[in-house]
């Protein structure tokens, strides 16, 4: 996460708020990423696979309680569509229905709590076949990372029109070296340490009213990990093909 960086870009986190002379203190009390609540129940992991689910429960966390019929705005789908997917995050516990507006309008937020999801691969026996909850972890991994490249696509896209300020205190970063497995660790060790200072501690901001005046959401994307063993082919993800070619299907 170092090299390569934007021109005027600076690491994109604020200072901890901390009292003098209270350092010891606060770094006691600090909550970390292992004391949030990690999901494990498989039905919960597959509901909020889905691209459309994902990116309303991001659209409520970020804008706060909204209509389908706003989301449907923001998203560019249908209020109908928008709603369906709306019940099903609230059925397993990601959205609750929000005050009541005047009218009909039925407004959603996000519960009020912060979650984990550890996307690390459980160690397996060689040749075991995969277990539906990791299969269902592999596809949220694909899922999640399709939605922060498509954010970050959202960024470039808006970037020009964006406060000189919130520009600088952004930044993008490409890194390529060669690192023992301990190395790896320790660098993977540093990065959770910056996530528990700057972004887990402050968990209780997925509630608006807890936010300070001008917070705005942050996305921060990591990821250090390694390539292929020297002499062997770095695999590519495969290429099912889910519909076969337009000559190969049957003719009605």
């Amino acid at each position: 996460m170092t090299a390569d960086r934007e021109s005027n870009s600076a690491e994109p986190h604020p200072g901890l708020e901390s009292t003098p002379g209270d350092t010891a203190a606060n770094e006691v009390d600090r909550p970390t990423v292992n004391d949030i609540p990690q999901i494990t129940d498989f039905a919960a992991l597959k509901a909020i696979i889905h691209p459309l689910r994902a990116r309303l429960y991001e659209e409520l966390f970020q804008r706060g309680p909204s209509t389908a019929t706003e989301l449907a705005g923001f998203v560019g789908d249908s209020q109908a569509n928008c709603s369906w997917h709306l019940r099903q995050l609230h059925k397993h516990g990601f959205v609750e229905e929000a005050e009541p507006r005047k009218g009909r309008a039925r407004p959603w937020k996000v519960v009020d709590k912060a979650f984990n999801i550890d996307l690390g691969r459980p160690e397996t026996e060689e040749g075991k076949v995969p277990s539906a909850m990791d299969m269902a972890m592999e596809e949220l991994g694909d899922a999640m990372l399709n939605q922060q490249i498509d954010g970050m696509h959202r960024w470039v896209a808006r970037r020009r029109q964006v406060e000189p300020e919130w520009v600088k205190a952004s930044r993008t970063s490409v890194s390529f070296n060669f690192l023992t497995v301990d190395e790896l660790q320790a660098l993977n060790d540093d990065i959770s340490a910056l996530i528990d200072k700057h972004i887990a501690s402050r968990a209780e901001r997925s509630d608006p009213s807890k936010r300070p005046p001008g917070a705005r959401a942050i996305r921060l994307t990591a990821w250090a990990v390694p390539g292929a063993a020297p002499n062997t082919p770095d695999q590519q993800p495969d290429q099912t093909e889910t519909d076969p070619p337009e000559t190969e299907k049957e003719a009605p």
